[in-house]
């Protein structure tokens, strides 16, 4: 192949063949010779000229990208992008179109643009429009006086005032349930088991955020 020699045996029905690992893209020439035995003279074949590895083309599952969240302490949160390729190019990341990381507390979208290499496409969209959520911050002057736990397959919301609006999501940021219960009290059910999701909970205008594993 091209400027290279591989020695191979054939087999008991007299075929050779070879494997090439991992070719990078480009244009290949292949040759092959028999070196003959007692039975068959040598022979050489009529090369294969202008043979051509393509580019691939990725796709989301070849990058992965942390974190998921993060918690609002008034500086800007960033994700870090990760190929486990060989010789990957670079990655850029836009949050919310830009490619400055967002500092406020809420879902920001996310897509990453891969500039491509020797051996890849580049490809404009590394992700499908992924969530990067920055959590409002929880401490005792600022938090609604709440208290979020599991019980069984239920979640359980208690507040000593009455609860506005209940948002729960899931660890990458898609919203699964919505409530405005109107009491101090609810029991919320139908919820994914051995999964750990984040609460928001609205008392008397203020939000806290609760993460919550709902049991088996």
């Amino acid at each position: 192949m091209n400027s290279s020699t591989y020695g191979v045996k054939t087999d008991d029905s007299g075929v050779a063949s070879y494997t090439v690992s991992r070719p990078t893209a480009g244009t290949y020439t292949f040759g092959a010779s028999f070196v003959g035995d007692e039975n068959n003279n040598s022979k050489t074949a009529t090369d294969i000229a202008n043979y051509t590895v393509n580019k691939a083309t990725l796709a989301a599952a070849d990058f992965s990208f942390t974190p998921a969240s993060a918690i609002y302490d008034g500086s800007p949160h960033s994700i870090t992008a990760s190929s486990s390729l060989t010789g990957a190019g670079a990655i850029t990341i836009y949050y919310n179109g830009s490619t400055t990381a967002p500092t406020d507390a809420g879902n920001h979208t996310y897509t990453a643009e891969y500039a491509g290499d020797g051996d890849h496409y580049a490809t404009a969209n590394a992700t499908s429009s992924a969530i990067f959520i920055i959590y409002t911050a929880i401490d005792a002057a600022n938090a609604p006086s709440v208290i979020v736990y599991s019980q069984h397959d239920d979640l359980i919301v208690k507040s000593e005032s009455t609860i506005q609006r209940i948002m729960v999501y899931n660890i990458s940021g898609q919203l699964i349930k919505e409530v405005k219960p109107g009491s101090n009290y609810i029991e919320i059910s139908g919820l994914p088991k051995t999964q750990v999701l984040i609460v928001n909970v609205v008392v008397d205008g203020k939000t806290g955020s609760y993460k919550v594993e709902i049991e088996k």
